[in-house]
This record gives C-alpha cells, sequence and structure tokens, in this order.
C-alpha cells in the first residue's frame, strides 16, 4: 500500500495522508499509520460532540494533543487535559465528549492482536 512504500522509504507521514476511518456526530478518526503491530490514529472532536461508548478487543493508549475533556472508561469519567495521556485495557468500553468550544484531539495507539 501507499502508507506502507512511505514508512519503509521516509518514515514520515503527511496528515494530508491520513486516512479517514470514522465520521460521526461532530467527530472524525483519521488512520496515520500501521507499523510494528500498533495502529495509530488521530480523533478530531468538536464542540459539545461525543464518540459514544465502545470497546475493542486489544488494549488502546490515548495522548491529548489539545484542549481538554472527559474520557469514560466503564462508566467512570476523567476529565483529561493537553498533554494527558491515558491507557485503556482490552475490552473496556470508553467514550469521549468534548464540553469545550475548542477542537480536542487526540493521538490513539491501537496496540493491535
Amino acid at each position: 500500500s501507499f502508507i506502507n512504500r512511505l514508512i519503509q522509504k521516509y518514515m514520515i507521514v503527511k496528515q494530508k495522508d491520513f486516512q479517514k476511518i470514522y465520521e460521526q456526530n461532530a467527530a472524525e478518526g483519521f488512520k496515520i499509520l500501521n507499523a510494528e503491530g500498533l495502529e495509530f490514529v488521530e480523533l478530531r472532536i468538536q464542540e459539545n460532540a461525543k464518540i459514544e461508548s465502545h470497546s475493542l478487543p486489544f488494549a488502546v493508549f490515548f495522548y491529548v494533543v489539545s484542549s481538554n475533556g472527559d474520557l469514560s472508561i466503564d462508566k467512570v469519567s476523567y476529565q483529561v487535559e493537553k498533554g494527558d495521556f491515558a491507557y485503556c485495557e482490552t475490552d473496556k468500553n470508553r467514550s469521549w465528549h468534548n464540553k469545550n468550544t475548542e477542537e480536542l484531539r487526540i493521538l490513539v495507539c491501537k496496540k493491535m492482536p
């Protein structure tokens, strides 16, 4: 694929080459790359938007790039802000809510099975 060739040659993926993989309720997800058993995704959540509760069959790591919001893991809500890091275990329900006027951006790293 294009991304695999890009990684092998440069180890750089430009934002314009991110693939949109999620769009719902003023929230978007963009796949950055898959490499070494990891998948990297950027989430962009607009003002008052949510990513509904869901679980995945693998661990997920989150780094808050900008703004702040609420991360709920198994119905426990945590306020997170720019610079915070969060970990969600396999099969745990998680959701995001941006209660701010600024776009909430999150870097996601999934440890693929």
